[in-house]
């Protein structure tokens, strides 16, 4: 199992961790800790620290995409339900995108 599949399954089995780590630092801590305990002890802390703030990171990144693009979002979810692949959907985004930017342009 690869790194980021560990993490992943660390993540899924601890979603309560997850949430919490917005309040408690120490959650942070918990799935460090879930994650060494995953791989045995073969991963180093470092390591284990960093796969386990960048998917935290990544998580706030989605959340925040999500928040600020909804329909950009929607259509990424739906394109990803029918298996469209990246080149089908990056001219969706940028049409989304020029969209949002026109609701600010000045007349």
């Amino acid at each position: 199992m690869s790194k980021k599949e560990l993490v992943n399954t660390v993540f899924r089995n601890n979603p309560r961790a997850v949430e919490d780590t917005a309040r408690f630092s120490m959650a942070i801590d918990f799935l460090v800790g879930e994650l060494v305990k995953e791989t045995k002890g073969k991963i180093e802390s470092k390591t284990a620290i960093k796969l386990v703030t960048d998917k935290l990171e990544e998580i706030k990144a989605v959340a925040w995409f999500k928040r600020e693009f909804p329909t950009i979002f929607a259509h990424i979810n739906d394109l990803a339900l029918f298996g469209a692949d990246s080149k089908n959907v990056f001219p969706i985004i940028k049409n989304e995108l020029v969209k949002f930017r026109e609701m600010f342009k000045d007349d």
